[in-house]
């Protein structure tokens, strides 16, 4: 609080008059930055849709990664979120989705998008605090991981480890995560609609 207070110019104090706590000011930035991006009408097929919705969304963690660390169990109910949720549905209203499956839905997309977000934004972080890219350490490791990872112990994940290893250039490769597993989700819910 002190430093939204500092930044603003005015006192911790003041800041107080204006919202009561830092979980009401989380609250306050969560819906303003959901409110970010216009809500066009929804065009193409389901697919397209859900995907422009979880590109907006991946897009937006990659803006404000520190809305990968809010507890989103309760989300707030500003305007910004309120009309987001209400677009987010229109794009799978009519569909033969009963409110449930709609919602899960759209629960499911976004956990989708938030677990490699999470992981790339942890990427960022370990090679900022230890100054060496994935690459570095892909290369600076990659001699031990073919002593450890004996190919007659460990036949499988010796050939799938050093393959995926180079294709990544390091241990992980959070994007490719989201397109895979994008791609996998819309899959499944084309399905389910399609049951219907």
């Amino acid at each position: 609080m002190r430093r939204v207070a500092d930044k603003l110019g005015i006192s911790a104090m003041s800041l107080y008059t204006y919202v009561p706590g830092k979980a009401e000011l989380i609250e306050l930035m969560v819906d303003s930055i959901a409110a970010e991006t216009p809500l066009e009408p929804h065009v193409g097929t389901v697919r397209a849709r859900l995907e422009n919705i979880a590109r907006q969304q991946w897009a937006e963690f990659g803006r404000h990664p520190w809305l990968l660390q809010v507890d989103s169990s309760r989300p707030p109910l500003g305007p910004g979120v309120s009309d987001r949720y209400e677009w987010q549905l229109a794009a799978v209203e009519g569909l033969g989705l009963s409110d449930l499956e709609m919602d899960q839905t759209l629960t499911l997309l976004v956990s989708v998008v938030a677990g490699p977000a999470r992981a790339a934004r942890a990427a960022q972080r370990t090679n900022e605090s230890s100054g060496m890219s994935d690459r570095g350490w892909w290369e600076i490791n990659a001699p031990l991981l073919e002593k450890v990872m004996d190919g007659g112990r460990f036949p499988l994940s010796g050939r799938v480890g050093q393959n995926v290893g180079e294709l990544y250039n390091g241990a992980s490769a959070s994007t490719l995560s989201f397109e895979f597993g994008l791609a996998r989700v819309l899959d499944g819910i084309e399905q389910l609609i399609a049951s219907k």
